[in-house]
């Protein structure tokens, strides 16, 4: 089984990309060597303000989830 990893800036501007190209997301997702359900999350999570996907948009959604569910520090008790 292969070890998951987000998308990068760079993977989600490719896939911005291939959609204003009109290409489908299996045709992109094979190019990328992603999994084609990782691309239609990331479309449809980003997608949810907008009527096109942004991959700034993307990018902020993912580092808002990532500050929301990441590990909390412990609060020094001293």
């Amino acid at each position: 089984m292969k070890k998951y990893s987000h998308l990068t800036i760079i993977e989600r501007e490719s896939l911005a990309y291939g959609l204003i190209q009109g290409r489908s997301l299996s045709d992109i997702a094979k190019s990328m060597g992603r999994d084609k359900s990782t691309l239609c999350r990331e479309v449809s999570r980003s997608m949810q303000r907008e009527t096109t996907y942004s991959a700034l948009t993307g990018q902020y959604f993912a580092k808002l989830h990532k500050e929301a569910t990441g590990r909390k520090k412990k609060i020094d008790a001293t």
